[in-house]
């Protein structure tokens, strides 16, 4: 807020301000800036703070480093399945709603890594359900053996329930190393990532029958997995690399720049 105002100013919005008093600043940075970056048509859609903005707000999706991801190699397809989550245990990952869905697919075995407050109950659950020999907790993982963990999966569940899942990068992640995805139907940039019936699956949130349906499908079809996993990793190498993000961006910058320095903005 204290730079000239003849230096352009690009924000990205992550989410909205949820401290008390907040909101007046960040509203006031937002009408200072020349642009505004979010990474997807639902965060534009569901963001308050952005209401009035919205012609100065431009969608660059996140982009990763797809070639972290290029060597996964695939599971046999004679191997027993096995479905993988990532992600902090909290409550709106949806995590009761998918150890629920398991117990309806008896040859599905789960891993899940990661760590949060939710860790205790979830264990506690998944012993209520007699899910113990099938679930596997692994905790923090460190982030340069998250591929080692995907080479040990056939697919990627990410089964949320609440729009705070505003992308889902461990999604693009799956995708790049050639793991089909179930996903749900929470109204964010998840949607805008996976492309239900081409990279993965789709199934209405907090719906454990239809989780279900989605585990056994993709559990006991390999092909289908093959051909999902495929589509995701050429969808990623598309429209979701970090290079592409980075051009973006500076296709941005340059037009800000561009227009600031106009006649008539000059004048």
């Amino acid at each position: 807020m204290l730079r000239s105002r003849r230096t352009p100013l690009v924000v990205t919005q992550h989410q909205d301000t949820r401290k008390p008093g907040a909101g007046l600043v960040a509203r006031a940075v937002l009408r200072r800036a020349a642009a505004i970056v979010v990474p997807s048509r639902a965060h534009l859609a569901l963001s308050r703070e952005l209401e009035g903005f919205e012609h100065k707000t431009e969608v660059i999706p996140f982009g990763i480093d797809e070639s972290r991801w290029a060597d996964i190699p695939r599971r046999p397809m004679d191997a027993p399945p096995r479905a993988l989550f990532i992600g902090r245990l909290l409550k709106y990952k949806g995590l009761d709603v998918l150890l629920r869905a398991l117990e309806r697919v008896p040859d599905l075995r789960l891993d899940i890594v990661g760590a949060g407050p939710e860790g205790p109950r979830l264990k506690t659950l998944t012993q209520a359900l007699a899910l113990a020999d099938r679930v596997r907790f692994h905790g923090e993982y460190p982030d340069e053996d998250l591929p080692r963990r995907m080479a040990e999966a056939d697919f990627l569940v990410l089964p949320s329930v609440a729009v705070e899942e505003m992308f889902g990068l461990v999604v693009l992640e799956a995708m790049a190393a050639g793991r089909p995805v179930i996903t749900t139907a929470v109204p964010t940039g998840v949607r805008e990532v996976n492309a239900p019936g081409e990279t993965g699956l789709e199934v209405p949130v907090h719906d454990v029958r239809s989780l279900a349906e989605a585990l056994e499908q993709m559990a006991h079809d390999p092909y289908l997995r093959e051909k999902m996993g495929d589509a995701g990793k050429a969808r990623v190498e598309k429209f979701f690399t970090r290079q592409l993000m980075a051009e973006r961006h500076v296709a941005l910058y340059e037009r800000v720049v561009a227009y600031q320095h106009s006649p008539e903005v000059a004048g």
